[in-house]
């Protein structure tokens, strides 16, 4: 027997073997405490009879009768757990009520994002009511469970080997939890009553036993002349440590011009592969005991070639030789590069196995959130790249760069990330090391007036009361979002949030009233704090004549002037003002920037002038580097990254430069105190640029090995001096690179 404790919970619990066969050097047991509050867990029960109402209660209830049926939902919060390979999880429910026949459920993994109000019928509801429904009603699960488990008349608990389950929420897939349901639904009455999270004898709520081996930590690689040395440092145990499972070293394995793929790990229970011996994708070039805490490659099993980056693999192994990997897959497990024969210091990767373009917010020095295709948001911490708590799972794909507000400048004092999201819905999410990725608010705004099926493809912009002057009356911090709705080219529209509770404080909808009409907004609003005003661009329904430029009123909405500026067309780029107002910079998709004077109070008087940057769309955004005129604006194309001056004397653009070709640039972003420019590129590298002449003065080689590969927007961190890059594709990972290079 042992003795399993975390903070304030202990349980005496048998050892047992399930069905993974697995053990490992530590175990947790994670449940609803004083001291764990469960900020990102839930557990409800959904029922047919009540249909589209939520049931509430305090309870779990699983019912087998068909036309009465009853199924259970259960997610943790697994932020105590963030940098882990995890070797078993095992889900416990302590039963109120026993059926009155024997009865045989399923534990399923949950697919879709759902709330605390969930219902049979519906998922998810926002602030404003508005209800999500399920792809099927009574739950979105796998077709098949991950574990089953009988129930009989006298049963006072029932586990479940959840481990298959768990382990893919190490892999890259959201986290939603599981269903439990009965596994043969019909005539029978039976039904089981659980305690739920909230049962009032602690001892009785939902537990989920974790078993697993953490990571090294403080991994750094720094390269010399044909060589590469690794430096880590070993973890403190956060669980129970298990007897004859202690650490006993680590395993490296090592790959040129790619990071060693997710499915390359050494086998669990095996003894540590041989020296120079190959797995998967990479080459195992050290094997070591506890004692060890660095490792100069000089070239071991093969020389290093200088101006080739390395990549190393680090995996923690105990005694019983478990590795620190999930179900074979190593996409938690850390890993680091470097170039030898060069100053190149990559200061930390991190896999994330998903898409993102968009770039991350940043609170610099500090740490990284951003948005994947997965439907999830990452948060890394800066100074080491690992996890700050594992990814929160939303409800849809997350393309642009969510902003971030530092608690002391929030108005409610929460550090929050605001994420709008394919799902039509935008999300309010704590990102502090206490909040661990809680979900403040969410608020469904897939239908507006008579549009349903609402995404958001742009970022939310940000009014913060902080920063605002005493003409913005409101208490609190506003959020500025526009629709992406393929379905109608002229009645998209902007909303305003209420940062603090996420309440809808007003909406314009194209075409409805004095409004004209108004295309999809792909783009991130700007806030004009000098001019009290709200800036959206959009596309225009690809003519002149509809509008792409939009002055809105922050408090309520109403449109100031809208236009289409300089008869440009659609408009998928976000519009940047200069550092005190003077001067708005808009980027076309017909190729064009366009100067357009932001205090002007109507359209025929806001442009100002206009360049032709002739090679394709303006991407992303342009970005302003000086703060009085004559501006300089650098932005980026088809092929090129370019810059102009604009004079304000006299309304003039003037080409300083033009690049040498690059494929598929990102936007670009610009470290001013050292007058460089940084972009990613679809041909492996991130390149530096001189703000003087646009030549390229460094380079970065991120991943050779897994094309077809693309880098997205960067992030610059001026307190660290480093540069963080994501990428798509066959890469995906995140990158952070110290900067000049």
């Amino acid at each position: 027997m042992l003795l399993i404790c975390l903070r304030s919970f202990c349980a005496t619990l048998a050892v047992a073997t399930f069905a993974s066969g697995l053990a490992a050097r530590e175990q947790v047991v994670i449940q609803k405490t004083s001291s764990n509050a469960q900020l990102r867990g839930g557990s409800i029960y959904l029922d047919l009879v009540s249909g589209s109402t939520p049931v509430g209660g305090t309870d779990l209830r699983v019912r087998a009768r068909t036309v009465s049926l009853q199924h259970s939902l259960v997610l943790f919060d697994l932020s105590t757990l963030p940098n882990i390979g995890l070797k078993q999880a095992t889900l416990t429910l302590r039963i109120s009520t026993s059926p009155s026949s024997n009865r045989t459920y399923g534990a399923y993994t949950l697919t879709s994002f759902w709330t605390q109000n969930a219902s049979w019928i519906n998922r998810a509801a926002g602030v404003n009511n508005l209800l999500t429904a399920w792809g099927a009603s009574g739950g979105d699960y796998n077709g098949t469970a991950t574990d089953t488990q009988s129930v009989t008349t006298t049963s006072t608990s029932v586990t479940f080997d959840i481990t298959a389950q768990a382990q893919t929420w190490y892999q890259g897939t959201a986290n939603y939890g599981t269903l439990i349901r009965d596994q043969n639904e019909g005539l029978s009455t039976a039904q089981t009553i659980f305690y739920s999270f909230s049962a009032a004898t602690q001892a009785n709520r939902p537990s989920l036993t974790v078993t697993f081996l953490q990571n090294v930590q403080n991994l750094t690689a720094t390269p010399g002349s044909n060589s590469v040395t690794l430096n880590w440092s070993y973890p403190t145990p956060i669980g129970t440590v298990l007897t004859g499972e202690a650490y006993a070293g680590v395993v490296i394995l090592r790959r040129a011009g790619a990071p060693v793929d997710k499915n390359s790990a050494p086998t669990d229970g095996n003894a540590p592969p041989t020296l120079c011996s190959t797995v998967g994708s990479g080459t195992v070039v050290f094997v070591g005991s506890m004692t060890d805490t660095s490792f100069k490659d000089s070239g071991s099993c093969g020389a290093l070639t200088n101006g080739t980056q390395y990549f190393y693999k680090v995996f923690m192994r105990d005694q019983a030789n478990y590795y620190t990997s999930n179900g074979g897959d190593s996409t938690f497990t850390a890993e680091i590069g470097a170039v030898p024969g060069t100053t190149q210091t990559l200061a930390w990767t991190a896999a994330t196995h998903s898409y993102n373009l968009g770039g991350g917010g940043l609170i610099p020095g500090t740490q990284m959130d951003f948005g994947s295709d997965t439907s999830q948001l990452f948060s890394v911490n800066l100074a080491t790249g690992t996890r700050a708590y594992p990814p929160v799972a939303l409800g849809g794909t997350v393309s642009a760069r969510p902003p971030i507000l530092d608690s002391t400048v929030a108005a409610d004092g929460a550090q929050v990330a605001y994420v709008a999201a394919q799902d039509g819905y935008v999300y309010a999410i704590d990102t502090s090391t206490t909040g661990n990725g809680q979900i403040l608010w969410q608020t469904n705004l897939n239908t507006i007036g008579t549009n349903t099926g609402n995404a958001f493809m742009g970022g939310a912009g940000v009014q913060v009361k902080a920063y605002s002057g005493v003409a913005y009356t409101p208490t609190y911090d506003t959020v500025i979002v526009g629709t992406h709705f393929a379905g109608t080219a002229t009645s998209n529209s902007i909303i305003g949030i209420n940062g603090s509770t996420g309440a809808t404080l007003w909406t314009t909808t194209g075409g409805t009233g004095p409004n004209p009409n108004m295309d999809m907004v792909n783009s991130t609003p700007a806030v004009d704090y000098v001019n009290k005003a709200i800036w959206v661009t959009t596309q225009s329904n690809g003519g002149s004549s509809q509008p792409n430029l939009w002055k809105l009123n922050p408090l309520t909405g109403a449109v100031f002037w809208s236009t289409n500026i300089g008869s440009a067309g659609d408009i998928n780029s976000s519009p940047t003002l200069t550092q005190y107002g003077d001067v708005l910079f808009v980027g076309a998709d017909n190729g064009y920037i366009y100067a357009v004077n932001p205090a002007a109070t109507s359209p025929g008087a806001a442009l100002l002038a206009s360049y032709n940057a002739g090679d394709g769309a303006i991407k992303s955004y342009p970005y302003v580097v000086s703060s009085s005129s004559p501006f300089t604006i650098v932005f980026t194309t088809n092929t090129m990254v370019q810059a102009v001056s604009f004079n304000k004397s006299n309304n003039t653009f003037t080409k300083l430069w033009s690049s040498q070709t690059f494929t598929s640039p990102s936007a670009a972003v610009v470290d001013f105190y050292t007058s460089k420019i940084y972009i990613g590129t679809g041909s492996d590298y991130v390149y530096e640029l001189a703000l003087s002449n646009g030549a390229v003065t460094g380079s970065r080689v991120v991943d050779t090995g897994n094309n077809p590969m693309y880098i997205g927007d960067p992030s610059l961190d001026l307190v660290l001096g480093r540069i963080y890059v994501t990428t798509t594709t066959n890469d995906q990972r995140t990158y952070a690179y110290s900067v000049p290079f």
